[in-house]
């Protein structure tokens, strides 16, 4: 089971403000997004804070983890076509809709 954030791991999203000058970037082997050096937290981290979200802990982990990976693809699969780029949908496999 995630363990959930504590509020004081996640950086006070009031004081965020878009600005395109700031480095975004997510790093995948740690699965955390920072926007000029600062950590912020992910939808998934945002959620666990708040009751809004669904209880999955009844749910069978294999089906969490195949649905977490196909959640990976299609994140990719997005970013690929926000990008601009083509997107082999061929290559895609089961993932693909």
């Amino acid at each position: 089971m995630a363990v959930k954030p504590s509020p004081a791991d996640i950086v006070d999203t009031r004081r965020l403000r878009f600005d395109p000058g700031v480095d975004f970037t997510f790093d995948a082997a740690t699965h955390t997004y920072t926007a000029g050096g600062v950590r912020v937290p992910s939808v998934t981290q945002v959620l666990k804070l708040l009751p809004l979200g669904p209880d999955f802990s009844r749910v069978d982990p294999d089906v969490l983890e195949r649905k977490r990976q196909l959640g990976n693809l299609v994140h990719d699969a997005c970013a690929i076509l926000d990008e601009g780029d083509d997107l082999d949908w061929g290559a895609l496999g089961e993932a693909r809709p």
